[in-house]
């Protein structure tokens, strides 16, 4: 049960401009880079210790993974560059021989890249998304997360107003009741 109240935090009481745009920004560099790699799951736990939003990240990701379909040929010819350039040979050289390197796959000429333009994206799409959610994001996530389709997957009936919230830990006064079934019981 407290599992499930953690998940409930998850999706509300984070929806701060700051929170949803860290969520989209790491979001959209883990959706970029290849799932095979260790610099996915470092970024996932950074994600996991921040306040950001993990429903924005979630969308992002999946938005961003995506794209990075399409984008293939841009981060390899960008990991490529980096890779084969003579003044960072050495450089590479000194971080291959660091342990734990290796399952980063930072060689890979698409792990390279899809991290680098991520990497270089972020602070633009940090500072556009949270402009953004200043100025129109919030109302629009409290209407996603008080959506049927929330509601259903967080498990809450939804009997609330349009100013009212599905989950407890927000201040408004929120009529809700779990979605638990009872088995009808047969007789005879």
């Amino acid at each position: 049960m407290k599992l499930w109240q953690r998940l409930q935090g998850c999706v509300s009481g984070i929806d701060s401009p700051g929170q949803l745009a860290a969520g989209l920004t790491f979001g959209m560099m883990i959706g970029f880079i290849p799932k095979d790699s260790l610099i996915v799951y470092s970024l996932l736990g950074v994600l996991l210790v921040i306040r950001a939003n993990l429903i924005a990240a979630s969308i992002a990701g999946l938005v961003s993974a995506g794209l990075a379909g399409l984008l293939t040929p841009v981060f390899h010819t960008v990991g490529l560059y980096l890779l084969e350039s003579n003044t960072l040979k050495p450089l590479w050289q000194q971080i291959s021989e660091l342990p734990l390197v290796g399952w980063t796959r930072f060689n890979n000429s698409l792990v390279m890249g899809s991290f680098v333009i991520g990497l270089f994206s972020a602070v633009p799409v940090f500072h556009v998304s949270k402009r953004w959610f200043a100025a129109y994001g919030s109302a629009s996530y409290r209407r996603f997360r008080n959506s049927s389709l929330i509601c259903m997957v967080v498990g809450v009936s939804k009997q609330v107003t349009s100013t009212q919230t599905v989950f407890p830990e927000v201040e408004t006064a929120a009529v809700y009741q779990p979605t638990t079934r009872q088995p009808k019981l047969r007789e005879g």
